[in-house]
């Protein structure tokens, strides 16, 4: 029982601070990942 309690913990640990107590290290995985988009589209284009 303590061990399923730790291990549904573990993603909201993982995901949730990320964003939320630190906004400028989500920032920078969004801006990474429009610029990542944005460059497969343009290779696809030409």
């Amino acid at each position: 029982m303590k061990f399923n309690i730790f291990v549904n913990q573990i993603p909201k640990d993982l995901y949730f601070p990320n964003f939320l107590i630190n906004p400028f290290i989500g920032a920078i995985v969004v801006s990474l990942i429009i610029f990542i988009v944005i460059e497969i589209t343009y290779k696809i284009k030409k």
